[in-house]
């Protein structure tokens, strides 16, 4: 053998050896549980007859979703329902040929495999399934000119794209296709169906302008400035105006992910229009039978819509519409460069390799006046007495559809018949009021009825700032026949109207919740702006003394500020009073003087932000507290909360100990479980969360399983979408405005993790819809606290019941998407409380929430993962809450990093698909192993509560729903077989390539 091949065979040999040892430790170590995860199969057999059963229940419920959750917003001289007989019709607009099912990011709906039997519904295929005859010869032309949007990848959506790219509006001229559109007047002029279409996701916000194209094929992307991407554009103002001209009615639906100015629903005079949201798989069957009557509209909107977005105060102080935009001069803190994200960081949620010119800035400025809470107070100040226009004088000139604002094809009537404290009664911060209200069918149409209940506080100029109108509780009836009526009950909690005073604005020496004197009037409404008719329709109470509410009124803890220069972690006043933010923000005393009309101009940042934009090793030092106890581990003793093989997924259930341990978080045996679990262990549990929940080896808890998303199991992570249904956007969920509906939903989107082996799920999310204009509004419910947090505690409750544990997101105040990452984000401690912590904390204490997802940006200063305030001293102290706090992705781990989380309360790390994640600073000290262990608690607590209130359930199950029974669940982990096995392999070869160059070679003779 020659010397040279010799060396090579030992070159060759060794690194296959080196690699294959590799990979066969890491099939079984490291990367084990990541790679059962996601690269594995669980056969999960199904009762007999159980699987049909499932997806038929799942086809199902993504219907009522959306028929329920349809709003006719317009229906002028009774122009739907159409008649029978109006059985051909003409559907204009490229959106039809681009129906928007979902948005992007990890809420979409995932496009079906080719070998998967899941069907999904458009518009054309909706009237196909109900007989109604639509021109195909428009509809192939739309084919024809542009298939499908460019840049929108099914595994992505809007990821990796700027909004320049993505949120291009296509429409081609009219006189592409007048020939065809005036066969089409002739052949298919029952009625026209106009679609439009807007859609969005993850990464990207709308932008203010409209980006768009006329050309064949989606070419030439031209911009118009004077239009936002939630307005409409003028091709599709010129199909209108076609339609009118050239159709008996038009008929308009609005497919989108986010709430769009429908002021041309006015200037075009249009019949009628149904906004239908994202319909999911199934939900655009509804469509047809809401426009022929078959089925009734009910739905309501949770958002406000206006005629023009530079009306709401939240709208201009919303960031910039692009990250690629230079020269940019507002929301950015101009001396940032070098600070994190601006210090070369890779902008990964767009295309190419952009990385973050400087680092931006958000302000809360409209202060607690979000959405209709703003219109309805504005109006009540007379703020709108000089507006005139075309739509109507005062308010009417501005709002075009209240919130909670919906048609119907009969007509009701609503009374307040009892509430169990009498009118002019006094009440404290803990009454509890029971609201009794007759609803009645009095039109000539079965139909359902949304009964919504307002609480006007009493206001003080210059006092602590009110909403004049609050939406409080709300309900919804039963299919009701003509003359048919019931009752609705509504519940409601004095504590709910607290009012949180952050700077002692009425001078009583207090700053905290209060419930000031004066009267408090309660009312039941149409919508946010008009009440039923009828002096029994509303009742006053009455506060004699402003009350301090000094402790928690569930947990007894004490509350005060948290967010101020004095007790906030970092030193940062939350509303930036003391970093040079100089923010103005919006007064009812001075709405004119304080109403904001652009957003702030670039500013500089202070050093102390400066210094706490990175979390370093001395913060990590500074957080040692030497006065706690000491800490065990591996204490060498043997629990077990699980029975059965915990290396077979799917197999190993919480066993009698650990649904002890589910039921209580306090029980004293968590103490000897924990000490039982080695310290490296524990440490690898919390650092390891994407997409999992590691086992715990030594206390024979298996791994689980985790993915998106809130319209669709395994929406974004896996596989699973091709295959789960995809049900109509949380949006369209919350219109139903029906709480049991909420619940069934949340109960069947259990049933399809059961079906898939997952255990746990990224959803639902209840972050505001502050403005219009962000990208995941469609995953989010309202612009409203009560009803996001009541909506999703329903759902949550449902999922639970059937031992799916969730993540609800996003831990705060998360409403933009461009330059989320290390976004800061500033408020008054007034609106933190008040609107967007309001549905988290519903969630937890109606709907048993044990699991929240951290967000991307900052909270002031400080990383939202990472804020001790928010974490530790309102969520876990204030609260009470137990649970699992778990990060976001961590794109960036030295700004996301577990750290930081850990220290500040937070128990399990989004690490990302490599599962490299580390600690980097101190770990032996007893602030870092209490805090490990009280993580590890969490997150077991977490998973064993969820299958304690399964057990609950299956034992006093609720009527109506079916039961799936996993019979069987077979794991195969062919992912880390193939790692292990074909490193053993590859190790195999490796050395006997080595063995090789031992062969003796022979000398040529002379």
């Amino acid at each position: 053998m020659k010397k040279g091949l010799k060396l090579g065979l030992w070159i060759g040999g060794g690194f296959l050896a080196v690699l294959g040892t590799t990979l066969a430790v890491l099939g079984n170590t490291a990367f084990k549980d990541l790679l059962d995860t996601f690269a594995s199969t669980t056969n999960v057999e199904l009762g007999e007859g159980q699987a049909e059963q499932l997806a038929a229940s799942a086809a199902e419920m993504s219907q009522q979703i959306e028929e329920e959750g349809i709003v006719l917003v317009r229906n002028k001289n009774n122009a739907l329902p159409l008649s029978s007989q109006d059985k051909y019709v003409s559907v204009l607009g490229w959106g039809a040929q681009d129906w928007v099912y979902g948005g992007s990011g990890s809420g979409r709906v995932a496009t079906p495999a080719a070998t998967n039997p899941r069907k999904t519904y458009d518009l054309y295929k909706a009237l196909d399934e109900a007989k109604i005859n639509y021109d195909p010869n428009l509809k192939a032309f739309y084919a024809d000119w542009l298939s499908a949007r460019p840049f929108w990848n099914d595994n992505q959506g809007a990821l990796h794209t700027y909004s320049s790219e993505l949120s291009v509006l296509y429409e081609p001229k009219i006189a592409d296709y007048e020939d065809i559109l005036y066969d089409s007047c002739f052949d298919y002029g029952d009625a026209a169906l106009i679609v439009i279409g807007r859609v969005t996701g993850e990464s990207n916000d709308c932008p203010k302008v409209q980006y768009k194209s006329t050309t064949k094929g989606g070419k030439n992307i031209t911009t118009d400035a004077t239009r936002t991407y939630l307005d409409i554009s003028a091709e599709e103002e010129e199909l209108l105006e076609y339609a009118k001209e050239n159709y008996s009615k038009t008929i308009v639906l609005i497919n989108s992910t986010n709430a769009m100015n429908l002021s041309f629903l006015e200037k075009y005079d249009v019949d009628a229009a149904l906004v239908v949201g994202c319909t999911g798989d199934y939900g655009a069957l509804a469509i047809p039978d809401i426009l022929y009557g078959v089925k009734n509209p009910s739905g309501r909107l949770t958002d406000t819509y206006v005629y023009d977005f530079a009306s709401s105060p939240a709208f201009a102080l919303s960031g910039p519409y692009d990250t690629n935009q230079t020269g940019v001069t507002q929301g950015r803190y101009t001396n940032s460069s070098g600070v994190y994200p601006a210090d070369g960081t890779n902008y990964g949620n767009v295309s190419g390799s952009a990385t973050y010119p400087l680092c931006s800035f958000v302000d809360y400025g409209e202060d607690i006046y979000v959405g209709y809470k703003f219109y309805e107070t504005a109006d009540a100040e007379g703020y709108f007495s000089n507006i005139h226009n075309d739509y109507g004088d005062g308010y009417d000139g501005v709002v075009q559809y209240p919130f909670g604002y919906g048609l119907s094809y009969t007509t009701f009537s609503q009374s307040l018949s009892s509430v169990s404290l009498p009118n002019n009664s006094n009440i404290t911060p803990t009454s509890e009021i029971e609201f009794r209200v007759v609803v009645k069918n009095t039109g000539k149409a079965e139909g359902k009825e949304v009964v919504q209940l307002y609480a006007e506080p009493p206001y003080t100029k210059g006092g602590i700032e009110k909403s004049a109108a609050n939406l409080v509780g709300y309900g919804k009836t039963k299919l009701l026949a003509p003359n048919e009526s019931e009752e609705i009950v509504i519940k409601v909690k004095a504590s709910d109207i607290l009012s949180y005073d952050a700077y002692d604005k009425n001078s009583n020496g207090f700053k905290g919740y209060e419930l000031e004197k004066g009267n408090y009037k309660f009312s039941i409404r149409q919508n946010s702006h008009v009440a039923w008719e009828g002096a029994q329709n509303s009742v006053t109470y009455k506060v004699a003394d402003t009350v301090k509410v000094e402790n928690d009124l569930i947990t007894g803890k004490p509350v005060h500020n948290q967010f101020d220069a004095e007790h906030i972690c970092d030193g940062i006043a939350l509303d930036g009073s003391n970093s040079n933010q100089n923010i103005t923000y919006l007064s009812r005393a001075n709405f004119s003087g304080t109403f904001s009309t652009k957003m702030a101009n670039n500013r500089n940042m202070s050093d102390a932000i400066k210094n706490v934009a990175l979390y370093t090793a001395a913060m990590a030092d500074a957080d040692i507290d030497n006065t706690l106890p000491d800490v065990a581990w591996d204490s060498g003793k043997s629990y077990d909360i699980c029975s059965g093989d915990i290396g077979t997924k799917g197999n190993a259930k919480p066993n009698e100990l650990g649904m002890l341990l589910g039921e209580d978080f306090d029980a004293p045996e968590w103490d000897d479980v924990l000490a039982v679990i080695p310290a490296n262990q524990a440490k690898q549990s919390v650092l390891h969360g994407y997409c999992q929940n590691r086992s715990l080896p030594s206390i024979n808890k298996p791994a689980t399983s985790e993915f998106d998303g809130p319209n669709q199991v395994g929406s974004f992570n896996t596989e699973f979408g091709k295959s789960n249904v995809g049900y109509p956007n949380s949006t369209v969920l919350a219109q139903t405005f029906s709480q049991e509906l909420q619940y069934h939903f949340g109960y069947q989107m259990g049933l399809d993790a059961i079906s898939s082996a997952v255990d746990g799920l990224y959803a639902p999310g209840v972050n505001l819809h502050r403005t219009a204009f962000c990208g995941r509004n469609y995953e989010y419910y309202s612009e409203d606290p009560i009803l996001s947090g009541k909506a999703g505690a329903q759902v949550i409750r449902g999922m639970l019941n059937n031992g799916i544990y969730v993540y609800l997101k996003h831990f705060i105040c998360y409403e933009q998407e461009i330059c989320r990452d290390g976004l800061y984000t500033w408020l008054t401690e007034q609106n933190l409380r008040e609107n967007y912590l309001v549905p988290f904390r519903i969630c937890i204490e109606e709907g048993g929430l044990t699991g929240i997802m951290t967000s991307y940006n900052r909270l002031g200063a400080t990383w939202a993962g990472g804020h001790k305030n928010l974490i530790k001293e309102v969520l876990e102290t204030e609260w009470g809450y137990k649970g699992a706090i778990l990060t976001d992705y961590s794109d960036h781990q030295n700004f996301m990093n577990m750290d930081q989380a850990l220290r500040a309360g937070g128990t399990l790390w989004m690490d990302g698909y490599q599962s490299n994640g580390n600690f980097h600073f101190e770990t032996s000290s007893k602030t870092f192993n209490n805090a490990l262990k009280e993580a590890v608690k969490r997150n077991l607590y977490m998973y064993l509560n969820a299958a304690y209130r399964k057990a609950e359930y299956e034992a006093h199950p609720d009527d109506g729903f079916i039961h799936v029974s996993v019979a069987d669940a077979t794991f195969i982990p062919w992912g880390r077989n193939l790692i292990t096995f074909g490193g053993i392999g590859l190790g195999v070869i490796g050395l006997a390539l080595i063995a090789l160059t031992f062969i003796p070679f022979k000398k040529k003779e002379a």
